[in-house]
């Protein structure tokens, strides 16, 4: 009897363990997906030299590119003909941040046009190609369009490099979201530092689907996004209410006092080349006044449309702050506001200096002098940003530089979430392999076997059944046997329909909108 009863026992206590770690197997698998962060910083290009951008790569073998992000639709780059005429082909590379060579890539294959979102038209035209998209040597998505330009659209060099589109219906964000990769379409950015010297040099990154809470300081600050200005593709539509010169010997000076101007509007790019651009009058004439600067002429090098000092003016030395309407003050160091002159070489594509000095403050004249005012890329070395196309909300705060690193994933309603899954958690999928009647390539889920091979099975039956009718969805894979072109330890995915569940509490209680803003203590994770 006391034989019968210790079988029993022993038999519920394996059953209590068994649906114990069905359980646990299950909610390991609804865990919200951790964010995706990309490095942004100087990249190695093919043709040796280093271009700052998104360190990602295409195809196998990997070509590496250093990306932009752009307010688009759609990725894009510049294949072998980058559209250069007076350049070198090596300086053409490193202008356009690497180009694409399809027919060096096993994995290129035909896109499937019809799921490709229309550009806008002030765009290049594309061929499409199918490919991997590896994101900062993290995962990789397969099955991914590119766009392959067709001719140069921008003919100053402001916006030269390979794009990664990160606005409304972004398929990058879709692709990530629907693979279950990330919880929301949103992203948050900080630019890093580009100062002369390796102190004041940082490298910054890009989060999708989440934000980095290491690089926030501060109170937070959230808008609507706003797409009633053209002029600016962000959305993210700001009031600058005042612009202070933070002088060398301690003192202020405003450049909006005596101006009669109480508010400039102006848009958040963070693609925009320079710290911001001002209106000729009153404000960058202001600027001259207060500093005793001139300057001889505009740049075209790497921050374009940047003024040179003149050889005989003083060189200002103080930072500059930057003050919004719902009270984030952003203070910019003098060394990410003045800076070098860089170029690059015309004939072997490196970076050069020129001896000059630059002010990354553009100015609004002539044919621009209606133009709305931006705030830049250099902006975001002393503020962070984080937009949430879901949620349709873009939050600000003053950014804290640090290469540490502490991700936050942000839900479709702008709220935190707390049990992001690590990274091993997610599934990934055999790297692709291309298919020599068609250049296609199909990935295949990869298991890890822990125990013995018949537990293993059993549990893995049960826990995919229950899992598939708890999300009701169906996932179909094909098989691939054979490895990557090369030794890599990316995880690979393909685009696949996964809901994510939604536990989650407020980003801080953002406020539906700036007149509303309550702010909230964050844990510091030549002319006439």
């Amino acid at each position: 009897m006391s034989t019968s009863r210790s079988r029993r026992r022993v038999n519920a206590l394996q059953q209590s363990l068994f649906l114990g770690f069905i359980f646990l197997s299950i909610a390991s698998a609804e865990c919200t997906p951790r964010p995706v962060s990309i490095t942004l910083g100087n990249v190695s290009i093919p043709n040796g030299n280093v271009m700052r951008g998104l360190d990602i790569s295409l195809g196998r073998p990997k070509q590496a590119f250093a990306f932009f992000p752009r307010p688009l639709k759609n990725t894009f780059v510049y294949g072998t003909n980058g559209f250069c005429p007076k350049v070198s082909p090596t300086a053409c590379e490193t202008f356009r941040g690497g180009q694409y060579d399809q027919f060096a890539s096993e994995t290129a294959g035909k896109a499937d046009l019809h799921s490709i979102p229309a550009e806008d038209p002030r765009y290049p035209q594309f061929n499409w190609v199918s490919e991997i998209i590896s994101l900062g040597g993290k995962l990789a998505l397969g099955d991914f369009p590119i766009g392959i330009a067709l001719n140069d659209w921008d003919p100053e060099g402001t916006y030269n490099q390979a794009s990664v589109g990160l606005g409304m219906n972004s398929t990058l964000l879709t692709a990530l979201k629907s693979a279950g990769l990330i919880a929301s379409h949103s992203w948050g950015m900080f630019w890093g530092r580009t100062g002369a010297t390796k102190n004041t040099q940082l490298d910054g990154n890009l989060v999708l689907g989440g934000y980095d809470s290491a690089k926030v300081s501060g109170q937070n600050y959230t808008y609507r996004l706003n797409d009633s200005n053209a002029e600016c593709p962000t959305s993210m539509l700001v009031t600058i209410s005042d612009i202070i010169l933070n002088v060398a010997d301690g003192s202020t000076q405003s450049l909006f006092n005596g101006t009669n101007t109480r508010a400039l509007p102006a848009c958040i790019k963070p693609d925009g080349p320079l710290l911001m651009t001002l209106p000729d009058k009153p404000f960058f004439r202001k600027f001259e006044n207060l500093t005793g600067a001139a300057f001889d002429y505009f740049t075209s090098g790497i921050y374009t449309s940047g003024p040179i000092f003149a050889e005989e003016s003083p060189i200002y030395s103080g930072d500059i702050t930057v003050k919004l309407d719902s009270g984030l003050s952003v203070r910019i160091p003098n060394d990410q506001l003045v800076v070098p002159h860089r170029f690059i070489n015309s004939t072997n594509g490196t970076l050069v200096t020129s001896g000059d000095t630059e002010l990354l403050i553009g100015v609004l004249q002539d044919h621009t002098a209606n133009d709305l005012p931006y705030l830049g890329r250099q902006f975001l070395s002393s503020a962070y940003v984080f937009l949430n196309q879901d949620s349709k909300e873009f939050t600000l705060w003053a950014a804290n530089p640090t290469p540490k690193e502490e991700l936050v994933a942000v839900d479709s309603k702008n709220k935190v979430i707390t049990d992001s899954c690590t990274e091993d958690s997610r599934p990934p999928m055999q790297p692709p392999t291309p298919e020599p009647s068609s250049g296609h390539y199909v990935g295949a889920i990869v298991g890890i076997v822990v125990g013995s091979i018949a537990a293993v099975a059993v549990v893995a039956v049960l826990i995919f059944y229950l899992v598939s009718v708890r999300r009701r969805r169906k996932t179909v894979v094909a098989a691939a046997d054979l490895p990557p072109a090369q030794p890599d330890t990316e995880k690979y995915y393909v685009p696949l329909p996964c809901p994510v569940p939604e536990v989650a509490q407020e980003l801080y209680d953002p406020p539906t909108s700036v007149e509303q803003l309550e702010p909230l203590e964050l844990p510091l994770s030549p002319r006439e």
